[in-house]
């Protein structure tokens, strides 16, 4: 059981280590929407996704270390990590659990946060092409009239932005 909680203790500092990193290109890629700085912005999103990979991987050995852990406690396979620090109540691991598990309550909610802030910082940016876009199809009313051999207008309106043939 020892082992177990050890594992479990290591596994959990490596994905809080993670989060912290996360919460710091998270803030990063905030600064880089900010300025429409796009290379750093694409190079925030590829560190970001390491990250994202190797918590994944963590995640599925955290869920299988849970899993275990419950086996030997004779649990459901429901627990949580309080559920756990609750079991091993004054054996060796319960401080090193307690804190892992205060600074995860403290990370978390912030890396959401900014998460949610860059989403709505990039849906801001992408309304506002879209609506320089709208503007200047728009300005097609003040374009020089066109007429085909027949003298008929020809309407420029109809006509798109871009070529999408080239």
């Amino acid at each position: 059981m020892a082992s177990l909680i050890q594992e479990l203790i290591d596994t959990l500092k490596e994905q809080n280590n993670i989060y912290q990193s996360l919460l710091d290109i998270a803030s990063k890629k905030k600064v880089s929407i900010i300025e429409n700085d796009i290379p750093k912005l694409q190079q925030f999103v590829k560190e970001e996704n390491i990250f994202v990979g190797r918590n994944q991987r963590l995640e599925k050995r955290r869920l299988e270390l849970f899993e275990d852990i419950s086996m030997v406690l004779g649990k459901n396979r429901n627990l949580s990590l309080k559920d756990i620090i609750e079991c091993i109540k004054g054996q060796e691991g319960e401080k090193d659990l307690i804190d892992i598990r205060e600074q995860m309550v403290q990370i978390l909610p912030k890396l959401k946060s900014l998460n949610d802030q860059n989403q709505e910082l990039l849906q801001m940016s992408i309304d506002y092409v879209d609506f320089s876009m709208n503007m200047i199809r728009s300005a097609g009313g003040n374009a020089p009239t066109y007429y085909d051999l027949a003298g008929n207008e020809i309407n420029s309106s109809d006509k798109k932005m871009f070529d999408a043939k080239q």
